[in-house]
């Protein structure tokens, strides 16, 4: 993920002020400290039920019941994975709520925030779909012990190990989903699925080699 320092500097570099960047750099990277109090303001609450109607109300239900809690930054990336509503009207609360304090700079320090992540968050939701019903464990002669293989393959795709996450998908017969996640539809970019995204953007083609597994 790109520094607080290098969000700051995108953001400057754009003509947003340094008090919109930082604040929109802790809301999106620190909600579960941030949101708590920010959505205690005065007035913010009905603000964004006018801005973003209904749909709030499924967010602050979601949040608080569903999660038990306002969503982490790794939440953020993926957010409700498989809900690309929930997922959108996410952003645009936090769009809102930076709207409410520094107006359209507030908005726009938001976008590019998640601009500059872009690639990053592609990768978390495409690694929340390959980690899926991934069972079982392996012995690793070096450790001496079994580790469960989610762990494993988490680790693998941490690390970017591109031909140790196809020798996982091999061995464990998930050629099949792997073709089935490349045809889905991202909901961090809707409209394009994970296949087409890993072809257009140049810091995802280190997956290339997992497309054209399919």
């Amino acid at each position: 993920m790109p520094t607080h320092k290098e969000h700051r500097k995108y953001c400057r570099e754009r003509g947003i002020s340094s008090e919109a960047c930082d604040f929109v750099n802790k809301l999106i990277d620190f909600p579960e400290e941030i949101l708590p109090e920010v959505l205690k303001t005065k007035g913010l609450k009905s603000y964004l039920g006018e801005r973003l109607g209904r749909i709030f109300e499924e967010l602050i239900y979601a949040i608080y019941l569903n999660l038990e809690k306002p969503p982490s930054h790794g939440a953020v990336h993926g957010v409700w994975k498989g809900d690309c509503r929930l997922t959108q009207a996410y952003r645009k609360m936090l769009e809102e709520i930076a709207g409410y304090f520094y107006g359209e700079e507030g908005r726009e320090a938001v976008r590019l925030h998640l601009e500059l992540d872009l690639p990053e968050h592609i990768e978390h939701e495409l690694s929340l779909y390959l980690l899926e019903d991934v069972k079982g464990s392996q012995y690793i002669p070096y450790e001496r012990r079994y580790l469960p293989i989610v762990g494993l393959l988490r680790r693998a795709i941490g690390k970017k190990d591109i031909e140790e996450i196809i020798r996982y998908i091999k061995r464990y017969g998930k050629i099949e989903r792997v073709k089935e996640i490349m045809n889905k539809q991202s909901c961090v970019v809707p409209g394009k699925t994970f296949g087409e995204l890993i072809e257009e953007i140049e810091e995802l083609r280190w997956l290339k080699p997992l497309k054209d597994l399919v």
